[in-house]
């Protein structure tokens, strides 16, 4: 039977914070042949398993998750049959960023839209009055308005997708 692992060193910290990920730190843990990540959004009520990380792993890079969310989290790292502490941490992701069309073009150009930029995964994208927006792309935003007297519309010859992260 292995020696139970020592807990992962802490405290757990946070780099590379964005609207859609986040990636965990912690100090490496002695004897652990792994690290389970569990993930609760309900305030550490409910965990769920996010991933794993290898044997002498310091971070992980926690991806898919959504704009303007508080994450607890937990690092627990494991050996033949044991399991250490937990190491503990909350982070929230940032809310989404605003960006609107700017003119009338199509979506991948970065010129269509303000602040200057194709949208991403953590945008909640406008289509302003009177700006007809082409998606010509695989597009993704995290969540998508068109106003009154805008119009969001597919390119006709390549059939296209919009992939949001939110309510659209």
């Amino acid at each position: 039977c292995s020696p139970a692992p020592a807990p992962a060193g802490g405290p757990l910290t946070f780099t590379g914070v964005t609207q859609t990920g986040m990636t965990l730190n912690w100090t490496d843990s002695a004897n652990e042949v792994g690290y389970v990540i569990y993930v609760s959004t309900d305030g550490g009520i409910n965990y769920s398993i996010l991933g794993t990380a290898a044997q002498n792993a310091t971070s992980f890079p926690a991806s898919g998750l959504s704009p303007s969310t508080i994450y607890d989290w937990r690092v627990v790292a494991i050996s033949e049959g044991a399991l250490a502490a937990p190491l503990s941490g909350t982070q929230a992701t940032p809310a989404p960023t605003p960006k609107s069309s700017a003119a009338t073009g199509l979506w991948s150009n970065p010129a269509t839209w303000s602040p200057a930029g194709v949208p991403a995964a953590g945008d909640a994208v406008t289509i302003a009055t009177g700006h007809t927006v082409t998606i010509d792309t695989a597009a993704v935003a995290f969540s998508v308005t068109v106003a009154g007297g805008g119009i969001l519309q597919f390119e006709q010859t390549t059939a296209r997708t919009l992939t949001l992260g939110g309510d659209a």
